[in-house]
């Protein structure tokens, strides 16, 4: 069901919680083996992530994975987008951090429900 689910899109990706590391690092190898898709983590912890993910977002990843899928699509270069880790020949790179964002309230409610998940 997970790969129906992610078979028409590019990117995979997770908010990665502390709890859920080992599952969704089993979740990532199922799908690069399977599908080949560019696997994005948005974590507090980049460097343990950098194995099981192509692209991790340093802290709060709204406005970086938005910036990230825009400079992919666009064949730009992911190394003038702030809060950023990933490997680029062999070596890994991590971009500036980007600023914590002060209002909260432009953003949704994260949705935690299993309904239609």
């Amino acid at each position: 069901m997970l790969l129906e689910l992610i078979r028409g899109y590019d990117i995979a990706g997770f908010s990665v919680l502390t709890q859920f590391y080992e599952p969704l690092a089993d979740i990532a190898a199922f799908i690069r083996e399977r599908l080949h898709k560019l696997i994005v983590w948005a974590t507090t912890s980049p460097e343990s992530c950098l194995t099981h993910a192509d692209i991790v977002c340093i802290g709060d990843g709204e406005e970086t994975l938005l910036n990230s899928i825009k400079t992919i699509q666009s064949n730009g270069t992911l190394e003038k987008i702030a809060g950023l880790m990933f490997q680029k020949n062999g070596q890994t790179i991590q971009t500036s951090l980007r600023h914590f964002e002060r209002d909260l309230d432009r953003y949704p409610v994260p949705d935690f429900s299993f309904k239609e998940h």
